[in-house]
């Protein structure tokens, strides 16, 4: 009785973290602001990997691969994760936890007792297994092999171009004071005023540069700023792409919840937005102002 039940147990862990990885794999994107957003903008590179571990535990849990040294890997993460969201809600006033990437949000309380939960049932996993080890068949590894490759290249796919469809929060038309970009209105002219969201750990930042550099150069756009994220070091960046623009640090964490994506490029006028450009379309500057005229 009580193996059938470890097993039932075992397979709703592994359908939360198979879940959990294949949520975040769908937009790694909003997964790596959110790693920035918890302070730790250098870990943001292992996004991919980090879904697609959670993907393989959670193939494992439920194909009852190594179900021993799999529980243990379940629950240290888990352990882990806890630790690091409890120290982004506590200190660092950010609720959503990011476990079921965008799609789902939950509370931090129910995330935290969500992550208490898995961790008591490895625990009686640990306690109460019984169970005989047998050799993985090959089908079961070739399922964990496939999938979790696919799960990769999804992951690392989706840091440019997330599967998601995002809301945007700030709309062509809007009056810049009433945006989340009002902690600068002091700075933003009744003039044309460009503004380049943007993050120095973003690889498609750094290619965007270049445009953003060209529109400051060019006549008609002398106000030009780089806005990026709270707590960022932009050291490298300011030394390797030498930016002719000012940059801007937001002063608190909302950025990370009204931002869908980055990079993307504002055109305001007098005070309101009249064009806007993602990261594909952001152009050079002459042909921003052809565009324009």
């Amino acid at each position: 009785m009580k193996n059938k039940l470890r097993l039932i147990i075992q397979i709703i862990l592994g359908i939360v973290f198979l879940t959990s990885g294949t949520f975040k794999a769908m937009d790694s994107q909003s997964f790596l602001s959110l790693i920035n957003a918890y302070g730790f903008g250098w870990a943001g590179i292992i996004a991919p990997l980090i879904s697609a571990t959670e993907i393989i535990i959670g193939l494992c849990l439920i194909l009852n691969i190594q179900p021993l040294l799999t529980v243990k890997i379940t629950a240290l993460i888990t352990i882990v994760f806890t630790i690091l969201f409890s120290y982004a809600f506590y200190v660092r006033g950010i609720e959503d936890c990011g476990c079921m990437g965008p799609l789902v949000k939950t509370s931090p309380y129910i995330s935290l007792i969500r992550n208490a939960l898995i961790i008591i049932g490895c625990l009686w996993i640990l306690h109460n297994f019984k169970g005989t080890m047998f050799p993985t068949k090959n089908w079961k590894k070739w399922v964990v092999y496939i999938l979790g490759g696919i799960s990769l290249c999804v992951a690392g796919y989706t840091l440019g171009n997330p599967l998601i469809e995002k809301v945007d929060k700030i709309k062509e038309g809007d009056q810049v004071d009433a945006t989340i970009f009002k902690y600068f209105s002091d700075k933003i002219s009744k003039d044309t005023c460009i503004i380049f969201v943007f993050s120095p750990e973003c690889n498609h930042c750094w290619n965007t540069t270049e445009n953003v550099k060209s529109i400051k150069k060019t006549p008609g756009f002398s106000k030009v700023f780089g806005i990026t994220y709270p707590d960022v070091d932009t050291s490298e960046y300011m030394k390797e792409m030498e930016p002719n623009f000012e940059i801007l640090q937001y002063p608190n964490d909302e950025l990370y919840d009204y931002i869908s994506g980055i990079p993307f490029l504002l055109v305001l006028n007098d005070g309101k937005v009249i064009k806007k450009f993602d990261s594909k379309d952001i152009p050079c500057g002459p042909m921003l102002k052809k565009m324009l005229e």
